[in-house]
């Protein structure tokens, strides 16, 4: 083989690694950026379903119901936020 050849032919190889390692890099950043966005979102319906639950404590003991299915929202906002 030829010294061009080869050259000629590490670059081609090189422009393609390059092209894929950026898409791989886009990808993985939209990933990131999703998953951070999931992440705040449960983030804010657990202080919201605690701030219910506070409200709902300070009222009076008939609204158990209601409190129970909050706490089960939460723990099951939990547990999408931790990946389970």
């Amino acid at each position: 083989m030829e010294t061009g050849s080869i050259l000629q032919t590490l670059l081609e190889q090189s422009l393609l690694a390059g092209l894929l390692g950026f898409f791989l890099w886009k990808i993985w950043d939209a990933y990131i950026s999703e998953k951070n966005k999931k992440d705040a979102m449960a983030e804010a319906l657990i202080k919201l379903t605690q701030a219910w639950e506070d409200r709902y404590s300070k009222e009076s003991t008939d609204e158990r119901e209601i409190k129970e299915f909050m706490k089960e929202i939460r723990d099951y906002v939990r547990d999408l936020q931790n990946g389970k």
